[in-house]
């Protein structure tokens, strides 16, 4: 928590957006409430908006890009890969649908 009251800080940040993975028929999983109750205890230490986000399909629009980016399969298997284009997934989804409600 301390780390990412350190980024809130000194990035001046407005609003955190969480993935959240639900199963999907849209139904919580196990994961779903580990990530609420994150959030909850996130909550507990900043006054920032927290968005809950759909990450549904998120990992495999990621791989899609690394193959569509002709990344080997042997590097599309780092997780951490898959996890940081995910993430970039996700937030796109989310600026977008910003984007849209303005329209």
């Amino acid at each position: 928590m301390r780390s990412i009251e350190e980024v809130v800080e000194e990035y001046q940040v407005s609003r955190i957006v969480v993935g959240l993975p639900v199963n999907l028929d849209g139904s919580d999983s196990d994961s779903t409430r580990a990530v609420r109750l994150f959030i909850q205890r996130l909550q507990r230490v900043t006054d920032i908006e927290i968005v809950e986000w759909d990450e549904r399909f998120t990992s495999k629009l990621a791989e899609q890009t690394l193959i569509d980016m002709g990344v080997g399969r042997k590097k599309r298997r780092q997780k951490h890969r898959v996890d940081m284009l995910a993430a970039v997934h996700l937030l796109q989804s989310y600026l977008q649908s910003l984007s849209q409600a303005r329209k």
